[in-house]
């Protein structure tokens, strides 16, 4: 019991000492008590957090070391064969040597490589006598001259085909032309010819219903 008055009274005395101390003081033991409970918040909270940012690491490690462990997989086989091909080399030498053979067969292969071509959406618009213009381009993909190309068209609906008009400024000046008796089938076909966007015009009696445009050779 009288410990604990002697305890009380040592806080009253205490406590008057720091209240008569002057502003300075106070202050410096304000931020100082403030100080301490920062670190001591700071500590409490940053050791949860750092232990989640480490598990994310290990976490993102990980998976870097199985994407590494997959790729020396899939390297395996171009390194069997980079060793035989160049016995005498090292891995490294010889997985490079490899590498410019591959580049060499690419651009004899970009040189070589079918030009074929894509199309744009047929645009339809209907005249004032009844006919209707169909209306697209042929897009070139390769720079290679193309030996044959044939461009077919068909209608549905009976439509007659009136004018089938095929343009651009590498186009052979004839082409054989085939068509069906009731001109519901007209085909084109040019021999070689240079790379370039090719204009399609194609006039029906009436509408086509869906227009039926084959090209060859063709993007797939």
């Amino acid at each position: 019991m009288e410990e604990n008055k002697t305890i009380t009274k040592r806080i009253q005395e205490e406590t008057t000492d720091f209240l008569s101390a002057p502003r300075l003081i106070k202050v410096l033991v304000v931020f100082f008590l403030l100080l301490i409970f920062f670190n001591l918040y700071n500590e409490i909270f940053r050791i949860p957090t750092l232990k989640t940012t480490i598990s994310q690491l290990e976490k993102i490690n990980a998976e870097k070391m199985a994407e590494i462990q997959r790729l020396e997989t899939q390297l395996i086989p171009f390194k069997t064969y980079a060793l035989e091909k160049f016995p005498s080399e090292d891995i490294n030498t010889a997985l490079k040597l490899l590498n410019e053979e591959i580049k060499k067969l690419k651009t004899m292969y970009e040189k070589t490589k079918k030009t074929v071509f894509s199309a744009e959406q047929i645009n339809k618009k209907k005249m004032n006598d009844g006919s209707f213009v169909y209306l697209t381009q042929l897009i070139p993909i390769g720079n290679n001259i193309i030996p044959i190309l044939t461009i077919k068209c068909q209608t549905q609906n009976q439509a007659e085909i009136k004018v089938f008009e095929v343009r651009s400024p590498t186009l052979p000046p004839m082409s054989f032309d085939t068509y069906s008796d009731d001109k519901t089938m007209m085909k084109k076909e040019f021999r070689s010819l240079y790379p370039a966007k090719i204009s399609i015009k194609i006039i029906t009696n009436k509408d086509a219903g869906h227009l039926k445009l084959t090209v060859d050779p063709f993007k797939k």
